[in-house]
């Protein structure tokens, strides 16, 4: 290619530029599409983002990837939905976890529930592990 080419011009703008001249003068111009970065590659489709975030509203993580594997979704990066790349997703793209959403709603815990919860104050577990003294 050495005894080829004199010089190549590269020039980069929404599409790169290739400014190739041989020896003996000809000129040859080659123009070729920018790739995109690779975040921009591996980024989730935003319908796939969506879904999740709807699907978040009455499904675990868990549920959401096993759904997204039976539609035949894939993730950014091309691969199947795991629990941990539905976990990427939510991190992402901000979206709120089931538990954060069932809390928005009003919905507490079993402990939460409790009045020792309420009070702010912690059971004693000794007094969960005591049996009562049978007569």
């Amino acid at each position: 290619m050495r005894l080829l080419i004199e010089d190549v011009a590269l020039t980069k703008e929404e599409k790169v530029i290739a400014k190739i001249r041989f020896k003996g003068g000809a000129m040859r111009t080659l123009v070729v599409a920018r790739l995109l970065k690779l975040a921009d590659q591996r980024r989730t489709q935003r319908s796939t983002v969506e879904e999740v975030d709807r699907l978040l509203d009455k499904h675990t993580v868990r549920e959401i990837a096993e759904i997204l594997r039976e539609r035949g979704l894939r993730s950014g990066a091309g691969g199947e939905f795991t629990v941990a790349v539905v976990r990427r997703v939510l991190a992402a793209y901000k979206l709120k976890t089931r538990y954060q959403r069932l809390r928005a709603a009003g919905l507490l815990t079993s402990t939460s529930l409790s009045p020792t919860a309420r009070l702010g104050t912690r059971q004693n577990p000794e007094a969960r592990s005591r049996v009562p003294d049978e007569v």
